[in-house]
């Protein structure tokens, strides 16, 4: 690939499970998501990891959510 490539990759992660979210707050998240849960930090962690592999070395100019299907409502 050539040194002036750019690629650009977007993730937009929903409300995902961390110690700042008071336990109510993703429990009312949780429920109204479809997969019944908010992202743990893993799965966040395995869309930056699938999109920073080689072999989306080709995919470029994109937005992927990280919602457990929110954006589908």
């Amino acid at each position: 690939m050539p040194s002036s490539a750019l690629l650009q990759k977007r993730l937009g992660p929903s409300a995902y499970a961390s110690t700042w979210l008071p336990e109510e707050q993703k429990a009312m998240m949780a429920d109204m998501a479809p997969l019944k849960r908010v992202a743990l930090p893993e799965d966040v962690a395995g869309a930056v990891l699938a999109m920073a592999s080689d072999h989306n070395r080709f995919v470029t100019g994109c937005y992927i959510p990280v919602s457990g299907g929110m954006l589908m409502l």
